[in-house]
């Protein structure tokens, strides 16, 4: 049994190195891959290029950004603004909000499948639900040097199918354990609730 174990760790090891072992390179103003002994594996074509995570690089062309295996087959197609993997089958994808650096996210598949509408400032997925953030502007001031204002940021949940479990009306959650969501609410003098993952408190 230690021995079926440690060959599992093994393969595992070399499997992912064996992903992993494509790096970019530049050429001018073009990017590229080539493995660790040099040989370049992917010619220089892209405008900007990641290393590959999960077996998948965010490359850029025409100031957008598409996703692309260790053998550059096109796995999600150049429009976006935002894109990141978000695990072996899902990816976070968005285009550009008002202010710069700031974007509206969603979940889609590999398939390119939307799960989640691009509406969110942050997501993230543990225990099989998502937790997201949505963020209210409110302009105090303008000026020639860039708009002054105050952000407050709301949280809440979605279930595995991108269905709302607890609505964005929130001030923070935080994960208890595997079951339990502490909720806060109220800015001075906050106040707490307790929920699980159906939303029930």
């Amino acid at each position: 049994m230690k021995y079926i174990i440690w060959t599992l760790l093994i393969t595992v090891t070399f499997l992912d190195c064996k992903s992993q072992d494509l790096k970019p390179f530049r050429v001018d103003k073009l990017w590229g891959y080539k493995d660790n002994q040099g040989n370049v594996k992917i010619e220089p074509q892209y405008q900007y290029a990641t290393k590959f995570v999960l077996d998948i690089a965010i490359v850029a062309k025409n100031d957008t950004l598409g996703a692309i295996d260790s053998n550059n087959n096109l796995i999600i197609p150049f429009k976006y603004q935002y894109l990141k993997p978000l695990d072996t089958t899902e990816f976070l994808f968005g285009h550009r909000a008002i202010y710069y650096g700031e974007y509206n996210i969603g979940v889609m598949t590999r398939k390119q499948q939307v799960k989640i509408n691009p509406e969110y400032r942050f997501i993230s997925k543990y225990n099989g639900c998502y937790t997201v953030t949505k963020q209210e502007d409110s302009l105090l001031e303008k000026s020639p040097t860039g708009d002054v204002r105050s952000m407050k940021f709301f949280y809440g949940l979605l279930d595995i199918n991108g269905k709302v479990v607890i609505p964005c009306k929130y001030d923070f959650l935080n994960w208890l354990n595997d079951t339990l969501i502490v909720l806060t609410t109220g800015g001075k003098g906050p106040r707490q609730a307790l929920f699980n993952t159906k939303g029930e408190p």
